[in-house]
């Protein structure tokens, strides 16, 4: 499986046409059938279910507590972060979906045929929690963006130009360029 995913990568960074470099990558945890994230600022967080086994019924095993961002900008071998552990194993049917005011909400599991809620090693988990992406440490808030323009409830259209336009009060040295605050815009 492994080879297959290697040669597909290949194939891929030929297309490209460029000098590009494969390089290969470890994750810090072992991880099955993980909920991955694009983050407002690049990075992927990979967060949920188990270490072995596969989807439901019974099969999944060793929950991983412990949320992974991956940083696509850091040079290779410093990508992966290991993240604090939350407290709620969620294995099978669990989700995470971003928040807007950055958060992400973490809910579900169920690897069971049926409903179980007891007496079973991972019981039906109906709660929700939330991460807060490092991005969300109070440490930061006074280099965080507030949008002022447009209003929350703006509507969007398909292919329609929006205009944002925001403020950053800064009380100390930014440790970022004008061109940083542009790329975390997609």
């Amino acid at each position: 499986m492994q080879l297959i995913a290697e040669i597909h990568g290949l194939k891929a960074l030929a297309r490209s046409g460029s000098d590009l470099e494969w390089v290969m990558e470890t994750m810090p945890l072992a991880r099955v059938m993980g909920d991955m994230l694009l983050l407002p600022n690049s990075d992927v967080l990979t967060i949920n279910v188990g270490s072995k086994g596969t989807a439901g019924w019974e099969y999944g095993r060793d929950s991983v507590l412990n949320p992974v961002l991956y940083k696509p900008d850091c040079l290779p071998g410093v990508r992966f972060e290991i993240q604090d552990s939350n407290t709620i194993p969620r294995m099978y049917h669990s989700t995470a979906i971003l928040l807007r005011d950055g958060r992400v909400l973490v809910g579900g599991s169920n690897p069971h045929i049926y409903y179980n809620f007891t007496n079973v090693l991972y019981p039906i988990e109906l709660s929700l929690e939330a991460f807060s992406p490092p991005y969300l440490d109070p440490r930061l808030s006074d280099v965080r963006p507030t949008i002022v323009f447009p209003d929350s409830q703006t509507q969007f259209r398909y292919r329609s130009l929006m205009r944002i336009r925001f403020t950053v009060l800064l009380h100390r040295e930014p440790a970022f360029s004008l061109g940083d605050i542009g790329r975390t815009v997609f």
